[in-house]
């Protein structure tokens, strides 16, 4: 069986200890993303920690 082109991910703020979910097809280029403040919503939350990503 062969994995599906996109995986859910959960990433763990440690500045306000509260969680946030997405979904990506390139989970290295995204977690990049978030942590360089490239993305909204979790800009002002960095660092973030990916702690689940399941295909």
């Amino acid at each position: 069986m062969m994995p599906l082109p996109y995986c859910v991910y959960i990433l763990f703020s440690h500045k306000d200890y509260l969680l946030y979910t997405g979904f990506t097809s390139n989970i290295g280029q995204r977690i990049k993303d978030h942590n360089e403040g490239r993305t909204k919503s979790t800009a002002p939350r960095r660092p973030l920690v990916l702690i689940f990503c399941e295909f």
